[in-house]
């Protein structure tokens, strides 16, 4: 009898063990509609970097009428690096809405683009504003790559409702089409 008692009581010990393993897993997983704490501070590290670029599109702006050719170099400047950043984007949306996996090469091909494209601009346009003041933007390439990476390791692991989530905020990180559009980004 006692050994049945016992016996009984390791059950419900283990029971209660597995309920409570169990029911803290679900109370740490993500919300269906939030984002895993990681990709989420991978999506803000990247819509700071979109803001420095708004201000550096907002100092080009102002340099407009006392640098008119200069202007029009870094409005070229801008269009190449929101070209590659909205590339980036797109590339990883595409994956993550048609479920198939990324290439690396690619991934790191557009995250050198964005991430080299986007400095480029973001410098051209301090310097001619005369300010002297040139904010660091844009994670190094290893970090934009890292960035893509992350998000798509979780690709798998996302309820419909996150990857929906998740693809409209890498969409709000997206450049607008011109100077004016970004400066306004960064009048916000």
């Amino acid at each position: 009898m006692f050994l049945l008692q016992r016996r009984l009581v390791l059950q419900v010990t283990v029971g209660v063990a597995i309920v409570v393993v169990v029911a803290g897993c679900c109370l740490l997983a993500p919300k269906p509609q939030e984002l895993p704490i990681d990709v989420a501070k991978r999506i803000a590290q990247l819509n700071e970097d979109k803001q420095r670029a708004a201000n550096a599109a907002r100092r080009l702006i102002k340099a407009k009428a006392k640098f008119p050719d200069k202007y029009q170099k870094g409005a070229v400047l801008y269009e190449e690096a929101r070209s590659a950043w909205n590339s980036w984007i797109d590339t990883v949306v595409f994956s993550i809405n048609s479920e198939q996996p990324l290439n690396d090469d690619d991934l790191r091909t557009r995250a050198e683009g964005a991430s080299n494209n986007a400095k480029k601009f973001v410098s051209y346009a301090g310097g001619i504003t005369g300010l002297g003041i040139t904010e660091t933007l844009i994670p190094i390439v290893g970090a934009m790559w890292e960035i893509g990476k992350r998000i798509l390791d979780y690709r798998g692991k996302l309820a419909q409702q996150q990857k929906e989530l998740l693809v409209a905020q890498l969409r709000s990180l997206a450049w607008p089409t011109d100077l004016d559009g970004m400066a306004k980004v960064a009048a916000k």
